[in-house]
Formats: structure tokens, C-alpha cells, sequence
């Protein structure tokens, strides 16, 4: 997989010209790019494994399921959004395949499985702190279960559609194209899922506890990278043919889910490694067990 201006990226760059696209040739930058963001996210690996390992210590097992599982959806979103952005050439017909790009890896497996932890999360911080209590683990499964079907369902939906009322792939520009009506309604689903999440935070008034505000953050830090790829959605439909956008965006989503990955685990993290003992007892009281 080349990331040099070859003879044939140069025709590609030519090609798309005649069809009024000014497109950047994918190059070492979009590789740096890739290279620097496998590197962030490979090295937080240690953290997952040890939330993993001490999964009976009753602070890490509050978050351990949920955040290991944001953690993993953060990754696939990293490998969709490399592949959506044409920061990769799609060398292989399951890479032109946009609905497993596009729709698979990056929205479903990836963003969506990232802001359903946070709506659960949300959802979960809603019963406890509005109606002071808690959710027993057979509704907590229900959530779940209620999540995973509507979102297996949405796929399988766009799977069976014929692209000309989806998203396909355009040989020339190496693009996946999406129709107006599919992205309007795609976009619709995220910013509901978003919107989700944010009601459950509001409705946990999040000025009078601490999980809540770190759960507020998160939801502002997922809203800015989604601010930014619905203006950029819109407003340059043929985004990935620029390199400067397809790094913003790709960068954005990442930092975002990164930014919220510790904002809601980090303290907890930081609290076991260093002071167990005590930071135990204080969990204990936070959560009045």
C-alpha cells in the first residue's frame, strides 16, 4: 500500500480534476497521521488490561465492562474513519465495500457503539441520582440487549438496500458517496443517540455530583468532533479528497473519544493505581454502600 505520488495517483489526480474534484493524493502525511494515532491508543492498552485484571476491585468493576468496551469501539472507529477518509488506498473489493467502511466499522461498530456507552452510562447516573436508585442487572441487560438490536437492526437495514439509495463507491475519486436522503437520516441517528446521552446527564443535575460532571464533559468533548463533521459533511461533501480535512476529522473523532474515555475512567484509574486502600473506602461513601 503505496503512500507515494505514483504514476497512477497522479492519473487519479487527473481524473478527478475533469470532474471538477481538486483532489490531494494520499501521502506520508496521512500515514504520519495514522501511524501517530495507533501509537496514542496502543499505548493506553496497559490501562485496559489492568482494568481487566483487577475487575474485583469494586471501583474498576464499576467501569471496567463499559469503558473496556468504549475503548474497543474507539479503535474500530479509528480504522473506519482511516478507511471512510481515504487516508488508505482501498486496494481490495471488502475496502470499496462502503457499507462495511462506512456503515459497519465506522457508525455502527465504531461511533455508535462509543456514544451507547456514554448513553448507558448516562442512563444508569439518571436512575441514581434522579430517582435514587439503582438499576438492577436484569433492566441493565435490557438496556443493552435494547441497544445492540436497534443498532443490528439499522445495519442489516442498510445492508439489504441497493447502494443507489445508500452510499457506493466511486472508482475514480476512490470515494464513498452518500445520498442526500441516507446522510440526512444518518445524521438524524447520531445526533439522536447524542441528544440521548446529553438528556440523561441533565436530568442527573450534574452540578451536585462529580460522575455526572465528568459524563458532561464527555458528552461536550463527543458534541465538538460531531459539531465539526456534520459542518464539514455538509459544507464539503467531497471532504476526503482534501487532506487537510480528512486529518481534522479523523483527528477530531479520536481526540474526542479519547478525551471522554478518561474523562470518565481517569480518576478512577488514577485513584486505584496510586491509593487503593484509601480511595476505596471514599468510593464506598460516594456511592452510599
Amino acid at each position: 500500500m503505496s503512500f507515494e505520488f505514483t504514476d497512477k495517483e497522479k492519473l487519479r489526480v487527473i481524473y478527478a480534476s475533469l470532474i471538477g474534484v481538486k483532489l490531494d493524493h494520499i501521502s506520508y502525511y496521512d500515514l504520519a497521521v495514522i501511524i501517530a494515532w495507533a501509537i496514542i491508543y496502543i499505548i493506553h492498552l496497559p490501562l485496559v488490561i489492568y482494568m481487566v485484571a483487577k475487575h474485583k476491585y469494586p471501583p474498576l468493576a464499576s467501569i471496567s465492562p463499559t469503558m473496556c468496551v468504549f475503548y474497543i469501539g474507539a479503535m474500530v472507529w479509528f480504522v473506519g474513519d482511516v478507511l471512510t477518509n481515504e487516508m488508505v488506498h482501498p486496494v481490495t473489493r471488502p475496502l470499496q465495500n462502503c457499507v462495511l467502511t462506512t456503515i459497519w466499522l465506522r457508525s455502527i461498530l465504531g461511533q455508535a457503539l462509543v456514544f451507547n456507552v456514554i448513553l448507558y452510562k448516562a442512563t444508569l447516573c439518571w436512575f441514581k441520582h434522579k430517582y435514587k436508585r439503582r438499576v438492577e442487572r436484569g433492566y441493565r441487560w435490557a438496556i443493552i440487549g435494547t441497544m445492540v438490536a436497534y443498532n443490528l437492526a439499522v445495519g442489516v437495514i442498510i445492508t439489504v438496500l441497493p447502494a443507489d439509495m445508500t452510499v457506493k463507491f466511486v472508482p475514480v475519486l476512490d470515494i464513498c458517496q452518500f445520498t442526500k436522503a441516507f446522510k440526512n437520516t444518518t445524521m438524524v441517528l447520531t445526533w439522536a443517540n447524542w441528544t440521548a446521552s446529553f438528556g440523561c446527564v441533565l436530568g442527573s443535575n450534574p452540578r451536585a455530583h462529580r460522575d455526572v460532571q465528568r459524563l458532561f464533559v464527555a458528552c461536550i468533548a463527543l458534541l465538538a468532533a460531531l459539531v465539526l463533521h456534520t459542518t464539514i459533511y455538509y459544507k464539503k461533501p467531497m471532504y476526503p479528497a482534501s487532506l487537510a480535512w480528512r486529518i481534522t476529522i479523523v483527528s477530531a473523532d479520536m481526540a474526542a473519544a479519547l478525551i471522554a474515555w478518561w474523562l470518565v475512567s481517569g480518576s478512577v484509574i488514577y485513584n486505584s493505581l496510586r491509593r487503593p486502600s484509601q480511595y476505596l473506602i471514599e468510593w464506598y461513601k460516594e456511592n452510599g454502600i
